[in-house]
């Protein structure tokens, strides 16, 4: 099978319960080549010219996807077939480049870090906008990052299933915290000595837990589950006695953080609950969700006061200003990679101020700490500085990882199919041959006696 038939291809799969939703979606060129289909746990590849000669071979109902919206499980058998060991990030992050999913300053407003899909951390001087360090030891996505309020601390969440904790003067590394899957949310109390982190138990679905740690001597306090799915959201009130968690199963838990007892869920969305936040007097919390709502609820007796319809939005993250008068808010439109909005809100009378359309997704919205500048984190890999005056201005946005140059990802994926059976050599590049590790021993093998190179280098 030629390359190049292959290359605008994707990756199909069928799950009842698609997060895709009903019908068929068009993918984009940033997809991977090859068919698979995903039925009780089996796993089938399909080439291109049996699925156009013999339509019945695709599955009803299947839906296109991205390979991004493929379970990590699936993600990595997929590979597996192809012959690559361990989890792909490095090579398909470079492909694809490094959306940017979380932002947070530090309490004295001088410093920012970003996390991207590529496993690493920025940290951005915020006066010129320059970066100043990258930290690259996670292996995976990194969704959540925050500072402690003494800002001498920052951790960092990632699909890896670590919590990284880090000196954030010196930038080194401290020590590393382990969940049993996915980190998706870590929020410091106010008082700086509790940590609390969410994720999955394990590879299912269907339960959420959230981690609590002693944040002075890093150690596991306990476990809070009763979440039906991924705890992606969590947040402390200003006074630290509450503490809130958003997720899958469109439940908002409301926790008592002196004891930890659940005191209130709260049922109103229709969708993943991808965001929580108190406003600054706390006697407001805010949360967003998949059902395109924003919802504002009673920090004191937790009713529902008022909904905000975001059109056709999945509302990704929220924040407030210093203040308090103002909240910003993020989400994506539709299923498509190409659109997303920023909207800024009165956070008095709940009255919308200003749309700004973005050609992408927007994944985190935040307010610096002096609440002058709204920065955002997008899927096109840009984070960018908005006024938060009322003319919300564009001031400045910065492009991650603009001078990588992308490698063959799809060669590589192919290679693992086509390499066994065929005595085909092929030309890779000295980068592309950086990745030669990801590939098992006897594929390794067989690479030095059968690959040919661009110019000379010596295999690993």
């Amino acid at each position: 099978m030629n390359i190049k038939q292959v290359v605008n291809l994707c990756i199909f799969f069928y799950l009842s319960a698609c997060i895709c939703g009903p019908g068929q979606y068009k993918c984009e060129q940033d997809s991977l080549g090859g068919y698979a289909y995903m039925s009780d746990g089996e796993y089938e590849f399909y080439e291109q010219e049996n699925w156009e000669t013999d339509p019945a071979i695709y599955p009803p109902g299947a839906q296109e996807c991205y390979w991004d919206w493929l379970p990590h499980e699936l993600q990595k058998i997929i590979l597996e077939k192809a012959g690559i060991s361990n989890l792909f990030s490095p090579v398909f992050e470079r492909f694809m480049g490094e959306p940017v999913l979380a932002l947070t300053f530090n309490p004295e407003g001088d410093r920012m870090a970003s996390g991207s899909s590529g496993g690493t951390i920025e940290v951005w001087d915020t006066k010129k906008w320059k970066p100043l360090k990258t930290l690259k030891e996670h292996g995976d996505w990194v969704e959540a990052v925050a500072f402690n309020p003494e800002g001498n601390r920052m951790a960092s969440g990632s699909y890896d299933g670590e919590i990284k904790v880090w000196d954030a003067k010196k930038w080194k590394l401290l020590g590393t915290l382990q969940h049993s899957s996915e980190v998706r949310a870590v929020a410091f109390n106010p008082a700086g000595d509790r940590m609390v982190s969410g994720s999955r138990i394990g590879l299912g679905l269907k339960s959420g837990e959230i981690k609590i740690w002693d944040a002075k001597k890093w150690e596991l306090l306990g476990t809070l589950e009763g979440h039906d799915g991924w705890v992606r959201a969590v947040a402390f009130n200003p006074t630290g006695d509450r503490m809130v968690s958003g997720a899958d199963d469109a439940r908002i838990k409301i926790w008592d953080a002196t004891n930890w007892e659940l005191l209130k869920t709260l049922k109103g969305h229709d969708g993943w609950v991808r965001a929580v936040a108190f406003n600054p007097a706390g006697d407001r919390m805010v949360s967003g969700a998949d059902d395109a709502r924003i919802k504002i609820w009673d920090a004191t007796n937790w009713e529902l006061l008022k909904t905000l319809e975001d059109s056709d939005c999945r509302v990704t993250s929220i924040a407030f200003n210093s203040a308090g008068d103002r909240m910003v808010s993020g989400s994506r439109i539709g299923l498509g990679l190409k659109s997303g909005e920023i909207k800024i809100w009165d956070a008095k009378k709940w009255k919308l101020l200003k749309t700004l359309k973005q050609k992408s997704w927007v994944n985190e919205v935040t307010y610096s700490s002096s609440g002058k500048q709204i920065v955002s984190g997008l899927e096109d890999k840009k984070i960018k500085i908005l006024s938060s005056e009322s003319s919300f201005e564009e001031v400045r946005s910065i492009k991650i990882n603009k001078k990588k140059k992308p490698l063959n990802l799809l060669k590589l994926f192919l290679i693992g199919q086509d390499l066994l059976k065929n005595k085909k050599k092929y030309q890779f590049s000295p980068e592309e041959l950086a990745y030669f590790s990801l590939f098992t021993k006897s594929i390794q093998d067989q690479f030095r006696s059968r690959i040919s190179l661009t110019k000379t280098v010596d295999l690993p």
